[in-house]
């Protein structure tokens, strides 16, 4: 609250009183609506000035100095920011909405957001969850799918998880890309080569079965070989080598029944 001069008596009064009272004369009421006072000398001044051009006196704070938030995507499904929890619990559920996931369960306090994806005919569909932990402004989120009344034989909820992650780069790229304001500005990591870990084992383990039951009925070697040919693509890209010897054996059976059904048949 500051002192002003009465614009009767000239006695220094309150900015905030509503006549002097000193002679009883009521404080002036701006002509100008838009205008505002200042609240060192009472001048008037627009609403936008930075400072009064009377005394000088500023007018509103600086801005806040920007914030660096950055964002890294350490595959998998593993994200990790540096940012406020409700902006990053916020922007992974953009993410699980842009993506067709419908949300089931929200809840910022527990960490948890839930939800559920078409994917074909499969009536129960898929099973998407992000969970989160940590503390301050350094948030750990995880997201995994599954399906709850079959395996992923074919990687769907892995491409799943994968699509969730490119939307969440996206959105933390236009969110934080800013800097008016006090705004955070991203820095948005490359990936993490992904690992070839229970995914590529279960493809594998599910070529070689399929590869065996070719001995019996040959047109399932076909989707063994598929299968076990995925297994080895996954573990191609990693240095982890899970899975490549199963995979290695039901690629070798699953030839050998294929060829054994085709001679049979030419016979």
């Amino acid at each position: 609250m500051a002192l002003i001069n009465c614009s009767e008596c000239g006695a220094r009064i309150s900015s905030a009183a509503v006549s002097c009272p000193s002679c009883g004369f009521p404080k002036q009421i701006s002509a100008h609506p838009s205008m505002v006072s200042c609240g060192e000398c009472g001048a008037e001044i627009s609403p936008s000035a930075k400072s009064c051009p009377v005394c000088g006196c500023p007018t509103k704070s600086p801005a806040p100095p920007a914030q660096t938030c950055s964002f890294a995507d350490q595959g998998d499904g593993s994200f990790n920011f540096s940012a406020p929890y409700a902006t990053v619990f916020g922007l992974v559920e953009r993410a699980l909405r842009d993506c067709e996931v419908k949300i089931k369960e929200s809840s910022s306090e527990q960490g948890r957001i839930a939800g559920k994806a078409s994917y074909g005919v499969n009536p129960f569909g898929m099973t998407v969850v992000a969970t989160f932990a940590g503390a301050a402004s350094s948030i750990q989120v995880e997201v995994t799918a599954s399906f709850t009344d079959a395996f992923d034989t074919f990687g769907a909820c892995r491409k799943k998880v994968a699509q969730i992650s490119r939307r969440a780069a996206e959105i933390a790229r236009a969110e934080f890309a800013s800097n008016d304001g006090g705004a955070v500005t991203a820095t948005v990591l490359p990936p993490a080569r992904q690992p070839a870990g229970a995914s590529s084992r279960g493809k594998a383990i599910t070529g070689l079965c399929l590869s065996i039951g070719g001995l019996l009925f040959g047109p399932t070697s076909i989707v063994g070989l598929i299968m076990c040919g995925a297994a080895l693509t996954d573990a191609s890209t990693s240095s982890n080598q899970a899975g490549r010897g199963i995979a290695t054996v039901g690629l070798v059976i699953g030839f050998v029944a294929l060829i054994g059904w085709i001679m049979i048949l030419l016979q």
